[in-house]
């Protein structure tokens, strides 16, 4: 008989913590109840079906509601125990519920009523959201209990396949800070996600011929025009180098593409002998790399005018919209050197390239190849693009 007492009294003291029934991620019937009858709903309203978390985020899941009880429902702590247990999820929507005595399935039915959230509107039957969270715990004083629904859009980390599937919405993570943060690509043609607080670069997006977005790092393929591939190539790397320049420069017509600015690859840009700086750009430095030359494309501003050389300083900033256009150039390390390569004769009328170091009308933010984006820590102006110290390496995803 004091056994039974005893396990009684157990039971009532742990009675927050509930253990995970077969059923379902719930250990209530209840709630593993209202979750099918809210994905029946979705179904009859011809909305995909909400994923249930796992049975062991539902237990973490009350638990949290255990140690939160009493606390206003909009507390910010209750957004950073969703965070901690849900790393992935981004747009949030929350409602808690009172009742006298444990609630019964017909009383759940209520929460699927329109209603206010702390953070939004719950909306059941919308399509924002991909998961749905549901905890059941006694409340603070022991009279009556407390129920605790969440929606949220589970966000995975950026990865280019998803991109490519059309997924828009994805966490970053600040190679710099280390903050992750979920970001969304919008209809834009040219888009970059910067760090909300150290404001770096860390992804830079296009869209090709077809209208499809995709990272900047997939146009540079290399690629050598077919018709020029039964020629004997030059035996020097310099003399090839220019070899390959020197025909890009002069095969492409420049234009401006106006809107939309689709990112062409090298192949339609060979064939259509017209294109842009970017366009030109990508041509050229993908055909050096099919031949083994680590060309980069380098995106940044061009300056009207040279400045003068006492202008050249460490913390000169970028010129104004009004004295530089946005433009796209290639950058080819070469002797311990950087030489600057133009694609079109829109911006060049030279048949040597120049060093980097004495071109400072170039202003670079980023450069590109097939597999890293190199993106500035500053917004100083450098001419060395090649200072690891200057330039944070992310790896294409």
């Amino acid at each position: 008989m004091l056994l039974r007492i005893v396990s009684l009294a157990l039971f009532v003291l742990l009675l927050p913590v509930r253990l995970v029934a077969a059923t379902g991620p719930y250990a209530s019937p209840v709630l593993n109840d209202f979750f099918l009858d809210l994905n029946q709903r979705r179904a009859a309203h011809r909305v995909a079906p909400l994923q249930a978390i796992t049975a062991a985020q539902a237990v973490e899941l009350e638990k949290v509601l255990v140690q939160l009880r009493g606390q206003p429902a909009n507390s910010s702590s209750v957004e950073t125990e969703i965070h901690r247990l849900f790393p992935n999820a981004g747009r949030l929507a929350w409602l808690t519920r009172g009742y006298p005595s444990e609630p019964k399935g017909s009383e759940l039915a209520a929460l699927l009523q329109p209603a206010k959230g702390p953070t939004s509107s719950v909306d059941w039957f919308g399509t924002d959201f991909t998961h749905a969270a549901l905890a059941l715990a006694p409340q603070a004083t022991g009279a009556g209990w407390t129920v605790f629904a969440l929606l949220f859009e589970n966000v995975p980390d950026y990865e280019t396949v998803l991109l490519r599937s059309g997924q828009r919405t994805f966490f970053f993570t600040c190679p710099q800070c280390q903050k992750r943060f979920a970001g969304t690509l919008t209809g834009e043609y040219s888009q970059s996600i910067h760090c909300p607080d150290d404001g770096l670069k860390i992804a830079e997006f296009g869209r090709d011929s077809s209208s499809h977005l995709d990272h900047v790092c997939s146009f540079i393929e290399p690629f050598k025009p077919e018709d020029l591939r039964a020629r004997t190539p030059p035996p020097g790397l310099a003399e090839l180098c220019g070899d390959i320049w020197l025909r890009c420069l002069g095969s492409l017509s420049y234009r401006r593409h106006g809107n939309p600015d689709y990112w062409f690859r090298g192949p339609e840009t060979w064939k259509a002998h017209v294109g842009d700086c970017k366009d030109g750009s990508v041509l050229l430095a993908a055909w050096l790399r099919a031949e083994g030359i680590p060309a980069r494309v380098a995106l940044g501003y061009l300056a009207e005018k040279p400045l003068a050389a006492p202008q050249l300083s460490a913390g000169m900033k970028y010129p104004g919209r009004r004295d530089a256009d946005g433009h796209a150039w290639v950058v080819l390390p070469a002797d311990g050197d950087d030489y600057i390569l133009e694609s079109t004769n829109h911006h060049w009328n030279r048949r040597v390239p120049p060093l980097a170091r004495l071109e400072n009308r170039y202003w670079p933010e980023s450069q590109v190849t097939p597999n890293t984006l190199l993106v500035r820590r500053q917004t100083d102006w450098t001419s060395d693009y090649g200072n690891p110290s200057l330039w944070t390496k992310i790896p294409k995803r």
